[in-house]
């Protein structure tokens, strides 16, 4: 009996937990807490990036001012004779400012005034650029909208002179051209650990190593063309002659777009991105022609309605950044291209357009102590941008 009491002894002394309770007791140290995190710290954890590719600015204050031009390509192309019209408005440089702190940023710009230079030799234009985006680690929300009034002909060259002695070269102009477009983007990032895409083109992290992802999404678009006296006027309705009395066009697209964007990081902080989405999609497209029933073929009135629905529409988006981006001082150049085209099988006509957008920038970002301690809370992972334009501001 004494021998099994021995032996259970010697077995308890030895036994792990035992033998851990010994060392804590020898020690005097106290028992280990163990960590206990909530569902919301959990959920932060997991869709942070690592610290070792991406670094995080957004308890700093960033104020950058932003000279930035918009463009708008309108294609007409005749099918019959094909024919192509490239209509362009003759917008101006806008400078700004913007501020960025946690999930909030803001952007106001007026125009510059510059354009007015030239306004005799390209026309005068009318805009209003309104932007909106909603930026986290993993999903990119992007809406935008755009109104012009006032385009010129840029490629008039390639069409017959009126005469030998027509060498102007004052760009035909068409006040009465009005042009909206609008459109809402949704991506996500498949490699938002290693991956910002936050760091080219909002500047609220950095981006520490070269690395890549690939995007999936999808877009809603639209684009209206009108102008009072016929989208395609004068002598040139000769050589587009599927566009007759035709002053309306208007184009729907909903599609999807994935793709891939890459970041090069090199020494010091520099740092070059680009991407690419194509995107197919189905397109319902509208155009209206006002004239006489003689001059309309099939018209019983004098309004004649052309309409094709369920075809194919494509797109593809490209952006292009590249600059400096350290703690503090951060610059650099963004190039953004939406270039929409319609299925070649709708009319006698189409209408093909592009959206465009070059920004340049430097900045700086400032520690605001005050900001830090009244800000509470929040996932500094997400952040709203709005930025708006109008020539009409000075």
């Amino acid at each position: 009996m004494q021998k099994c009491l021995t032996i259970i002894c010697i077995i308890l002394f030895f036994h792990p937990s035992f033998a851990q309770d010994n060392k804590k007791k020898d020690s005097g140290a106290s028992p280990q807490k163990s960590l206990i995190l909530t569902k919301k710290q959990k959920r932060k954890i997991k869709v942070k990036p690592d610290p070792l590719w991406v670094r995080d600015y957004d308890d700093l204050l960033s104020l950058d001012i932003p000279f930035a031009s918009t463009s708008l390509t309108v294609d007409l192309t005749d099918k019959i004779t094909n024919k192509v019209m490239n209509y362009r408005p003759h917008s101006d440089m806008t400078v700004g400012l913007e501020a960025g702190y946690q999930v909030f940023g803001f952007g106001y710009a007026v125009s510059s005034g510059l354009s007015s230079l030239s306004n005799k030799t390209y026309g005068k234009t009318d805009y209003n650029d309104y932007s909106f985006s909603f930026t986290t680690h993993r999903l990119v929300i992007d809406m935008f909208y755009e109104d012009f009034k006032g385009f010129y002909l840029y490629n008039y060259t390639s069409f017959p002179k009126t005469s030998p002695a027509d060498t102007s070269k004052i760009f035909p102009q068409r006040s009465d051209m009005h042009a909206v477009s609008a459109g809402l983007s949704i991506y996500y990032i498949q490699n938002f650990k290693h991956f910002s895409y936050k760091a080219p083109f909002s500047n609220s992290e950095e981006q520490l190593k070269s690395a890549g992802t690939f995007m999936w999404g999808g877009y809603i678009s639209t684009f209206n063309l009108n102008a009072d006296s016929g989208l395609v006027f004068g002598k040139y309705k000769r050589s587009l002659t599927g566009y007759s009395n035709i002053n309306m066009s208007n184009t729907i697209n909903i599609g999807v777009s994935p793709g891939y964007m890459y970041t090069f990081v090199f020494k010091h902080h520099f740092y070059a991105s680009i991407a690419l989405n194509p995107g197919l999609s189905l397109m319902y497209y509208q155009s209206l022609a006002h004239g006489p029933k003689d001059t309309i073929p099939g018209s019983k009135d004098s309004t004649y309605k052309v309409m094709s629905t369920s075809n194919l529409g494509f797109k593809i988006t490209s952006r292009i950044s590249f600059g400096y981006n350290s703690p503090r001082l951060y610059a650099g150049c963004t190039f953004s291209r939406d270039a929409f085209y319609q299925d070649e099988s709708i009319s006698k006509s189409k209408v093909d357009y592009a959206v465009g957008s070059v920004r340049v920038y430097i900045g700086y970002r400032f520690n605001v102590p005050l900001l830090n301690k009244i800000w509470k809370g929040g996932d500094s992972g997400d952040r709203i941008e709005i930025n708006s334009a109008s020539s009409s501001q000075l």
